[in-house]
């Protein structure tokens, strides 16, 4: 049972992650993904050290991932990959990308690649929760930096 929920809750976040990267949450289906994919009470915590821009914060229910997805918007990915996506022994689902970002604002893009992680936590198939872990919280920070 708990292995079946455990695939499913799997499958949940990479559908979702690859929903995110073909910009489905950019477009006007974004509302049904996010109903699709999310409780209405889920929490985004997306929280990091960063004086040169307000994006890294917590957002609340479905409101609150639109905005996030939104403010998603202001980077480039620039090859953007999933390293990994699987189940820890609590149930929660961890993944790890890696890509080069680029801020639009300023120009500015890393000089090497950064990886994150996420941890989901699904209730009945729906994210509830997700908490980011990033790497690379100072070298983002200064690509927020207008000169």
């Amino acid at each position: 049972m708990e292995q079946e929920r455990d695939a499913a809750n799997v499958d949940t976040c990479n559908r979702m992650i690859k929903a995110w990267m073909n910009g489905v949450f950019s477009s006007d289906d974004k509302d049904a993904m996010i109903a699709e994919f999310c409780t209405e009470d889920v929490v985004i915590d997306a929280r990091m050290f960063a004086s040169n821009t307000d994006m890294y914060t917590t957002y609340k229910g479905h409101v609150g991932v639109r905005e996030w997805n939104k403010r998603l918007n202001e980077i480039d990915f620039l090859g953007l990959r999933v390293l990994h996506c699987g189940v820890l022994p609590s149930g929660n689902v961890v993944t790890k990308w890696e890509s080069l970002p680029l801020v639009k604002v300023t120009g500015k893009a890393a000089s090497s690649k950064v990886s994150d992680i996420a941890k989901w936590t699904l209730v009945d198939g729906k994210i509830k929760d997700c908490r980011y872990y990033w790497g690379s919280s100072r070298g983002m920070n200064e690509l927020f930096q207008k000169t």
